[in-house]
């Protein structure tokens, strides 16, 4: 059988081809410029500032904390979780009490996947980076070593001296990006030399190793034709194919024990199934059984007489008989991105964190201990030495920043609905959510009032009741507070007002309409400045995107009177002093000493993946990156301390 068509090694690629933005807003600060970590949830400033003229703002980055979590290594006694652009090392020689001890510095992108033999770890970033850390010191992990790869890495796995990585691609049809397997060697772990390149042009979803067998799943670029090959590995850096079986669904996990592979591949509406292939003759693979999972899965494991699934739960599979695999237990975890099982523990990685869950009895899992992180950061407030911050899903967590270089979470407040946007004043904040289905109907929707004095133990004290098609999804998204009003950004209207004079009894008293998506609101004198994203209607421009100010001196009955036009995604804006900050994928510093005569002063780029939220502090940017976490960043340059001597007036009701 003709084996995969071998392109040849790529030269190691040492440093970004960056963009003339990037160049010119952020270099010498994200690649790899942060020299070192004072502790957990800290980098330190880097060596040298961006500077983009004598009197010109520039960033540094503060800190950085949370994330989702991916990709997973266990070397007992340690645990190696990605937790958004971190590898966090998590001691768990006593399960019960998982405790992180160490991390890296923030990596060019957040973590995918995770290889550790304990000496060294071998880390695949969202954007096509392999990072090699040096675990000597669990309590500080160092970068060694770095190699830029063309694709998306999508999992990991490792023979002797060989990665082998799975890729999809970035740009299908680009062969610049075309994605495949990459075998990688690494017998100098602070030198990795990428060797060679099989089924270039695909999509490779999982790869797993076993003894001298590769399994590769691949699809192509568009999701067809899924197949699970086999690959000779005794010349581990030249895998041969020896075949390959059409598995007629998408394969999202695999693993091999003794003869057999354990395939996890999703069917559509039914969810997922583990299917198990014989190997005893690996040049002819059989499929002998199958059982329904049902889980949107992500990761299979084998151990002994049973295969582990996890997805939206841990479910374990007897597969004594290999031809009737059956499913004997389960235990619920949040959507999982990682699993290992070491004896009679299994480890899973999912948005929150890492859990540990004892298996000694394969028929009732049980929870031995669980490590907790801050998981997603969509929306934040940011007031005093508190920051609250909300990402996916219900919940508000409180971090105290009393330190900028070492953010800590203090505490938390629950919630039913999902939180969608987050403001406060120095004693209540402001949450909108939305709605749950609680098997009869929708609740858990509104703008929550909450006292804040005790900034550790919020308590609601008042709440919004939704109007018709207020709270639907979609509609209301960022929320700012000044003095007796809220202002909500969302769509149709993109502006509403509500004041808010008597905590316990939130009032709506005006509304403006927007053209466009409003995402985000933030308020100087007597004005709102709504962050708007660019919005195309069958064909035609309704809004190219940028900031849209409201004359808000009558709160109600907000006006609109300007704009400036910034294309793109728009999702944050911030105002201190005399200054706007309006962020998307990149960060723009804008002078609103008259605001309906904006000029910019400067363009970031902001990494890994853009803003959702922000809030200006003093010297002090904060940015609600999603899956990366929080970033704290240091502005210079701007006299951020002035204040508007106008704001706006409350209207009695």
């Amino acid at each position: 059988m003709t084996g995969p068509a071998f392109v040849g090694a790529r030269p190691l690629i040492a440093s970004l081809l960056l963009t003339p933005l990037l160049l010119a807003g952020l270099a010498g600060l994200w690649w790899y410029q942060v020299p070192g970590d004072k502790g957990l949830g800290v980098a330190e400033p880097a060596d040298s500032e961006l500077t983009l003229g004598p009197s010109a703002p520039s960033l540094e980055l503060v800190g950085q904390i949370g994330g989702i979590g991916s990709g997973l290594a266990v070397q007992e006694p340690y645990a190696y979780v990605g937790v958004g652009p971190r590898l966090i090392v998590v001691d768990v020689s006593n399960p019960a009490l998982p405790r992180p001890v160490g991390q890296s510095r923030p990596l060019s992108a957040n973590v995918r996947r995770v290889v550790a033999d304990g000496l060294y770890a071998f880390v695949a970033a969202a954007e096509g980076t392999l990072t090699v850390l040096d675990l000597s010191n669990p309590a500080d992990p160092v970068i060694v070593a770095s190699l830029h790869t063309p694709g998306s890495p999508q999992d990991l796995a490792r023979a002797s001296a060989y990665l082998y990585l799975a890729e999809r691609p970035r740009a299908p049809g680009n062969q610049q990006e075309s994605g495949g397997l990459l075998v990688i060697d690494v017998s100098d772990p602070k030198n990795p030399v990428e060797v060679g390149t099989f089924y270039q042009g695909k999509s490779v979803s999982a790869v797993a190793v076993s003894g001298q067998l590769g399994l590769v799943a691949t699809t192509t670029p568009s999701g067809s034709e899924p197949f699970l090959r086999i690959l000779d590995l005794r010349d581990p850096a030249r895998p041969e194919e020896v075949a390959s079986l059409d598995m007629q669904a998408t394969i999202s996990g695999v693993t091999a024990a003794d003869h057999y592979a354990f395939v996890v591949v999703w069917v559509g509406r039914g969810g997922a199934q583990l299917r198990v292939i014989d190997l005893i003759d690996p040049s002819a693979p059989v499929e002998i059984g199958r059982a329904q999972s049902g889980l949107a899965a992500c990761c299979v494991e084998a151990s002994g007489t049973f295969a582990y699934v996890a997805g939206a739960g841990l479910q374990v599979f007897d597969v004594s008989s290999p031809s009737r695999p059956a499913m004997v237990g389960s235990f619920r975890v949040g959507q999982a991105s990682g699993l290992r099982v070491i004896r009679t523990l299994t480890y899973v990685t999912h948005a929150r964190g890492l859990e540990v869950i004892n298996i000694g009895d394969p028929a009732a899992p049980v929870l031995a201990g669980s490590y907790g992180t801050l998981g997603y950061a969509e929306y934040l407030a940011v007031t005093g030495h508190y920051a609250y911050v909300a990402g996916e899903g219900p919940g508000l967590r409180i971090l105290d920043i009393s330190d900028p270089g070492q953010p800590l979470q203090v505490g938390s407040y629950a919630t039913s609905g999902a939180v969608i946007g987050v403001a406060a004043t120095d004693r209540y904040a402001y949450m909108n959510t939305r709605a749950v289905w609680d098997g009869k109907s929708f609740v858990g929707q509104g703008m929550y009032v909450l006292d804040i004095s005790d900034p550790v133990r919020p308590r609601q004290v008042g709440y919004l009741d939704p109007q018709p098609g207020l709270y639907k999804e979609k509609d209301i998204y960022g929320l700012t507070a000044v003095r007796n009003y809220v202002y909500i950004a969302g769509h149709h209207p993109g502006l509403r007002v509500v004041d808010v004079t008597d905590p316990a009894r939130p009032v709506e008293v005006g509304s403006m309409d927007a053209p466009g998506l409003v995402y985000n609101v933030a308020v100087a004198g007597h004005y709102a400045l709504l962050a708007e994203e660019r919005l195309i209607y069958r064909g035609e421009p309704l809004s190219p995107g940028g900031l849209r100010i409201a004359d808000i001196s009558d709160p109600t009955n907000p006006v609109d009177v300007g704009y400036y036009e910034a294309p793109g995604h728009r999702a944050a804006v911030a105002v201190s002093g005399d200054y706007a900050f309006l962020a998307g994928r990149n960060l723009r510093v804008l002078d609103i000493s008259d605001p309906l005569h904006a000029t910019e002063l400067a363009t970031f780029e902001l990494p890994p993946t853009g803003a959702w939220d922000m809030a200006v502090r003093g010297e002090h940017v904060y940015v609600a990156d999603a899956s990366s976490g929080l970033w704290i960043w240091r502005v210079t340059g701007l006299d951020t301390g002035a204040s508007y001597a106008n704001p706006p007036t409350p209207i009695a009701p």
